[in-house]
């Protein structure tokens, strides 16, 4: 098992994109009552408007098994780990939700925590990857399972297979201009960025994953025809098919 997190500030989308994701199931939830991601960052700035201060206020952290311990493993096992982690980082008193996807070759944990208690205190995101990381190695060697490079590889090819689904979904959309694609792209809890050189040329294109610590990856990984000297003919090809489409829907629609 890996374990990955870092402090994020667009909690609701990155609580949305964890709820709705298809087969994800809610396996732990502490303090709050909502059921949206929009509405459970709602509840969260409620208290972390006592601390003003904190930018980056929630924790978003993914525990990921390998494939093999994943199918091995039943949901009263995920909740076991997930409230152990919660409770070794000193996390299990404060807001929090998590949601387990149940994706058939790769079954992870997304937990998102609130870096502001009741009291104010913003927990200290300083070493949290590595804190993850320690804690998520403890748990795992505990439980027989896997851990190191294997557990590392099988997550990144894991995300990157996940967000390339995603993306043709959105180019299924049939998105008009590259905001409209951004926009989109957003949606799906995706954030593309544009990779410039010192002379402002654009030279690639990189998408992240919204919430999910080093889950940023080239175009040419995971969305081919997106990248730079592709996406405004890729772009542009599906404006052209929606055209045709409304034309043909236009002369069906006044065809005798």
């Amino acid at each position: 098992m890996i374990g990955k997190a870092q402090s994020i500030a667009h909690t609701a989308v990155a609580l949305e994109y964890a709820r709705s994701k298809f087969n994800a199931k809610e396996i732990h939830r502490n303090g709050v009552g909502e059921e949206l991601g929009a509405d459970i960052a709602k509840e969260f700035e409620m208290v972390q408007q006592l601390n003003p201060n904190c930018k980056n206020n929630t924790l978003a952290i993914i525990l990921s098994p390998t494939i093999k311990d994943g199918q091995e493993m039943n949901e009263v096992d995920f909740r076991e780990v997930n409230d152990e982690f919660l409770n070794r980082m000193d996390l299990n008193s404060r807001q929090s939700v998590s949601y387990l996807h149940n994706d058939a070759a790769h079954r992870h944990l997304h937990i998102y925590v609130n870096r502001v208690d009741v009291y104010g205190q913003s927990y200290s995101d300083s070493y949290l990857g590595a804190r993850t990381g320690k804690i998520a190695r403890e748990i795992a060697e505990e439980r027989g399972m896997t851990i190191g490079n294997a557990a590392k590889k099988e997550l990144e090819e894991g995300q990157m297979k996940e967000m390339g689904k995603d993306i043709q979904l959105v180019l299924k959309s049939k998105p008009s201009s590259k905001e409209q694609l951004s926009e989109r792209l957003w949606d799906q809890g995706i954030k593309l960025h544009e990779h410039k050189d010192k002379n402002g040329v654009l030279r690639g294109h990189r998408f992240e994953r919204v919430g999910e610590s080093g889950a940023i990856f080239k175009a040419s990984k995971v969305a081919p025809d997106l990248t730079p000297n592709k996406m405004m003919f890729t772009l542009s090809r599906i404006a052209r098919g929606a055209q045709i489409e409304n034309e043909n829907s236009y002369q069906n629609q006044y065809s005798i």
